[in-house]
């Protein structure tokens, strides 16, 4: 199994952990992140968490 055909499963869409999401997704990783349903995210122009009440959020062409 190549490592680009891995899961990864990410704990929180704040603004470090799409920080990383985005890297693996980009280094094409499949990535999963879970969130909360009241994300507590301080920079959330710049987070996944945000997907949570807009359905979707893109960050540098990465979209979630």
């Amino acid at each position: 199994m190549k490592l680009s055909e891995l899961v990864v499963l990410i704990k929180g869409g704040g603004e470090q952990a799409s920080g990383v999401a985005h890297r693996l997704a980009c280094s094409h990783f499949k990535v999963c992140i879970t969130e909360m349903p009241n994300p507590q995210a301080v920079r959330r122009g710049v987070a996944f968490c945000e997907a949570v009440y807009d359905g979707e959020k893109e960050i540098e062409g990465v979209a979630a």
